[in-house]
């Protein structure tokens, strides 16, 4: 029973029928993504992450009034401040990118060496140093760029992010663990 299931969804397609099928399967993508759109921006609308351009974001406060006795610098009533988690995703994406950008890919195609990397600690930097490049010989002359950024679990004193890269014949996922040390935020950990 089960081989004369797998003889017949591993028999050839018809000629014949090969474009209607190429239509129904093309419907169906098509409309799957239109279904996913609609959801996502229904789920933006919910949340209000497209609302005014009048109000603050979800993750922004308002500052208190500053008192009269309030020193030179000290915040503006009104400002918005981003809260405590916000700041740290922020700060922390920042870092993430700055260092994949900024000396890391790079590295990883053999064209920098690891103590140029930015926003790197120094035990990263001396592991880097003790390891080959990342890509194979023949690959060292791709240009790798990051197509997306996406921190993970964000505290004040860690994150953890995932980044897709892409060199024109391939695209890989670089995993990264940064930490909080000293006021800045460092790239700990790379992986992939």
């Amino acid at each position: 029973m089960i081989h004369r299931r797998f003889a017949f969804w591993s028999r050839p397609i018809a000629p014949s029928a090969r474009r209607p099928l190429f239509a129904v399967v093309a419907f169906a993508l098509v409309a799957a993504a239109l279904a996913s759109w609609t959801v996502v921006r229904s789920d933006e609308r919910a949340h209000g992450e497209r609302g005014s351009l009048d109000e603050p974001p979800a993750s922004v406060e308002q500052l208190p009034a500053p008192s009269s006795g309030s020193p030179a610098g000290s915040p503006v009533s009104g400002v918005p401040r981003l809260s405590a988690p916000a700041a740290a995703h922020a700060a922390s994406r920042r870092a993430a990118s700055r260092f994949l950008t900024g000396g890391y890919l790079a590295y990883a195609y053999g064209r920098a060496r690891p103590h140029r990397i930015p926003a790197a600690t120094d035990e990263l930097r001396l592991e880097l140093a003790s390891a080959s490049p990342r890509a194979p010989l023949a690959e060292r002359r791709r240009k790798a760029r990051v197509s997306a950024l996406h921190v993970e679990q964000a505290t004040a004193v860690g994150a953890e992010a995932v980044a897709l890269v892409r060199d024109g014949a391939r695209a890989y996922e670089v995993y990264l663990t940064l930490s909080k040390t000293g006021g800045r935020w460092r790239v700990a950990e790379a992986s992939g």
